[in-house]
Order: structure tokens, then C-alpha cells, then sequence
């Protein structure tokens, strides 16, 4: 191989991809992108970030920031450490482990929606005298009421039960 050939290939190994979204970060942007991936949906807290990618914690929070401008990542809420901040690769959806699920809204969590459904499901039960969490759901659905799953309106149905606002009776099958 003549050494123009040489340079040829070597300029050919060192052209960048246009079509990866990665095209134009730094390595230390690179390190931190790939560790933030690696979490999926349950994202990344700093500090682990920092560990995991073992580059000095200035330069991991200077390319965090440019992830974030580069829309690459977004920082996410966490409902059990709150202080802390938490990232995810833009292209995930936050797992309800780390948002709280459906009883909470922007990392808060939904007071008003929980004391609406609460207060429904206790209409329904005074209104049907005896029902099934199916029940209830089913005729909020109807009535399009209050927009809950039916998961939700069981889970506010045991709150109720160990406030000893309702009384739990287990059904034989009959």
C-alpha cells in the first residue's frame, strides 16, 4: 500500500458519521451520554453518574449540562430523593418507581385528584349501597366522572377501608 493510499484510508477511518445523533460530542460527553443510557427509564442519579464514568465530577457536570442543551438527556423528578438530580436519555419514558405513578404530577404528589376520586368513590358506594372496585369503575368510566384506572380506584377503596369510612366484605362467589 503507497503511503497516499495509506492516507486516504486513514482519512476515511477519521470522517464523522453524520447520521448519529452523538456527532459532535466530546469523549467526556460520550462517557456520560452512554452511562445515562445504560439506566433506560429508571434513570441516573449524579453522583452515580460520576462514579460510573470515573471523570473528574466538574467535567461530568459540565457535560451533563450540554447534554441537556443538546436535548440529548433531560433531568427527571424523583419522588423518593427529591434533592437529587436525576437524568434520562430523552428517548425514555420515566418508570413509575421513580415518578410515583399515576398519584403524582410534576414529582408531587396529586392531593386534589386522590380527595376527588376518594370522595367519588364513596358517592358511588352510598349511591349503589354495596359495589365492587370493578363496579365503581365501570360507572365512573360511564359517567366519565373522574379518569382513573381501575387499579387506582381499588387502591383508593383499601385507603377508605382502613380509614373505617366503608366496611370490606368479602365476597363468597353468590
Amino acid at each position: 500500500m503507497s503511503r497516499s493510499s495509506e492516507a486516504a484510508a486513514s482519512m476515511k477511518r477519521k470522517r464523522p458519521n453524520t447520521d448519529s445523533p452523538n456527532q459532535g460530542l466530546v469523549d467526556a460527553e460520550r462517557i456520560v451520554l452512554n452511562v445515562v443510557k445504560s439506566k433506560k427509564n429508571l434513570g441516573v442519579w449524579v453522583g452515580d453518574v460520576k462514579k460510573e464514568a470515573n471523570i473528574a465530577p466538574a467535567i461530568v457536570d459540565k457535560s451533563l449540562t450540554s447534554l441537556v442543551k443538546k436535548k440529548l438527556i433531560k433531568q427527571v423528578p424523583n419522588i423518593q430523593n427529591k434533592a437529587r438530580k436525576h437524568y434520562m436519555a430523552v428517548e425514555f419514558e420515566p418508570s413509575e418507581e421513580l415518578t410515583g405513578g399515576a398519584w403524582y404530577s410534576e414529582g408531587k404528589l396529586d392531593k386534589e385528584f386522590i380527595t376527588v376520586l376518594r370522595d367519588t368513590c364513596l358517592k358511588v358506594i352510598g349511591m349503589m349501597k354495596v359495589a365492587t372496585a370493578e363496579g365503581i369503575h365501570d360507572f365512573l368510566k360511564k359517567r366519565k366522572v373522574v379518569e382513573c384506572t381501575s387499579q387506582q380506584v381499588a387502591e383508593i377503596l383499601n385507603s377508605v377501608v382502613l380509614d373505617n369510612a366503608v366496611i370490606e366484605v368479602k365476597s363468597t362467589g353468590l
